[in-house]
C-alpha cells in the first residue's frame, strides 16, 4: 500500500509542476505580447513614407508619371539584386542609395560611371533630399515624393 500512495503522490506532483510550467509560459508569453505593443517612454516610430515620380524615362522602361514606392534603405541601378532596377546602359549596376536618416531622404552615389545628378548638379558626395528634388540618374529623371 505504501507504494500505491508514493506513486499517487509523484503523479500528483508531476501534474502541479506541469501546471506552474504552463501558466509560466503563458505569464511569459504575455509580457512579450504587451511588452512589443508599447514603445518605450521617448520613443517615437516614424513611418516611412516616400516615392518617386518619373518626370522622363529615359531608356529605364519605366513611362512617365510613374510612381515608384521607396524603402527605408532604397538601391537603384541596373543589376537585379538592387529595388529599383534601371534598364538603362547610362546606368551603373549599383548606381544610387536613397537612404531616410534624420527624418530625410539621403542620396549617395555608389562611385557610378556616369554620377548622380541632383537638380541638374553633380553630387560629389552623400547629400540631404527636398521634396521636389529631382535625381537624374544615366537618361532618366525622378521627382522625389
Amino acid at each position: 500500500m505504501a507504494a500505491e500512495t508514493t506513486l499517487f503522490l509523484l503523479r500528483i506532483a508531476f501534474l502541479l509542476l506541469l501546471y506552474v510550467f504552463l501558466v509560466s509560459v503563458l505569464v511569459i508569453t504575455w509580457r512579450d505580447l504587451t511588452a512589443v505593443q508599447k514603445a518605450p517612454s521617448g520613443y517615437r516610430q516614424e513611418h516611412v513614407t516616400g516615392w518617386l515620380q518619373v518626370t522622363n524615362p529615359g531608356t529605364t522602361g519605366f513611362a512617365t508619371g510613374d510612381v515608384i514606392p521607396l524603402r527605408p534603405v532604397t538601391a537603384i541601378g541596373r543589376d537585379l539584386s538592387n529595388d529599383i532596377v534601371l534598364a538603362d546602359s547610362f546606368a551603373s549596376a549599383h548606381h544610387a542609395l536613397l537612404t531616410y536618416r534624420q527624418s530625410r531622404w539621403w542620396l549617395e552615389d555608389l562611385n557610378s560611371s556616369n554620377g548622380t545628378t541632383v537638380n541638374g548638379t553633380l553630387m560629389k558626395r552623400p547629400i540631404p533630399l527636398d521634396t521636389g528634388d529631382i535625381i537624374g540618374i544615366g537618361q532618366a529623371l525622378f521627382k522625389l515624393n
